[in-house]
């Protein structure tokens, strides 16, 4: 009998019956405490059944952040054992907003919809290159050494690229327009004026972010992660930003926080609001 694919054995695995067990497998890992995993329920939206909770905030989150795409690497034999080895669990959460300026945000946007297609996409990945759980176990930045720190920051990069820029040009087509950052002590939500610009900055402020968390994890060695870091951004960003493609980034970075000034395009919203 052949091992089953990732997608049939998601699709088995993601059941009202096997929620209880579920949250067992999480509550194992230790990436969740047992009061989020308490809060995880089972969904289904357009025939795709997925696990979801909604918390008050919480590490995972930046400031601006009102949703993600977790996951966990598990073992089924509890569970379905007709899957063999290391199973990449995904968990969809969003962030409660109290806040009624960032709620109507929140609903604009319809956050859960966009988690939802990265969801989507993630399934739809690692059906098709189930090597990625294998890769993703130990490059993703969280579980990176500093000996493989260059695979991982390749890793990473190309998932951006190759996940993150399809996601937000859906986005911009199906209604989402603008774009949070934070800068001056405040939030500010940005309009952007065409799909190709809103893509760039996207795939900008998240390349930001996590050569950031990198630097976060390896405070000791900034030059070297700075060095891979160029490397990958000049080698993956070609096809989305042309020649120089780390200069026209940092660019365009400029001109978006540049833009929080500009009262036709901006709304600023004091950071102490925004939960």
């Amino acid at each position: 009998m052949s091992k089953p694919t990732y997608k049939e054995t998601y699709f088995n695995l993601i059941k009202p019956e096997n929620l209880a067990k579920i949250k067992t497998v999480l509550l194992k890992t230790e990436n969740y405490d047992p009061e989020t995993v308490a809060k995880i329920q089972y969904q289904e939206e357009k025939e795709l059944p997925y696990l979801f909770a909604q918390v008050d905030g919480g590490a995972h989150f930046g400031k601006t952040h009102y949703g993600m795409v977790d996951g966990s690497f598990v073992g089924l034999e509890e569970i379905y054992p007709a899957w063999k080895g290391v199973f990449y669990l995904p968990v969809v959460f969003l962030r409660r907003a109290k806040n009624p300026q960032i709620k109507a945000i929140i609903e604009k946007r319809d956050v859960k919809a966009h988690e939802l297609g990265h969801l989507r996409d993630i399934v739809d990945y690692i059906d098709a290159h189930p090597s990625y759980i294998e890769r993703a176990q130990k490059f993703c930045l969280s579980a990176c050494k500093l000996e493989n720190v260059a695979r991982s920051i390749h890793f990473e990069v190309e998932k951006i690229f190759q996940k993150e820029a399809p996601i937000a040009a859906k986005d911009y087509h199906s209604g989402e327009t603008s774009i949070s950052i934070s800068a001056d002590g405040a939030a500010y939500e940005i309009e952007v004026d065409s799909a190709d610009r809103f893509v760039k900055y996207q795939i900008g402020l998240y390349l930001g972010g996590l050569f950031e968390r990198y630097l976060e994890k390896f405070p000791e060695h900034k030059d070297l992660i700075g060095e891979i870091y160029k490397q990958e951004v000049e080698a993956q960003g070609r096809a989305v930003f042309g020649p120089a493609p780390l200069l026209k980034i940092g660019m365009m970075i400029v001109q978006l926080f540049n833009q929080r000034h500009n009262r036709r395009v901006a709304t600023r919203i004091e950071i102490g609001e925004l939960d």
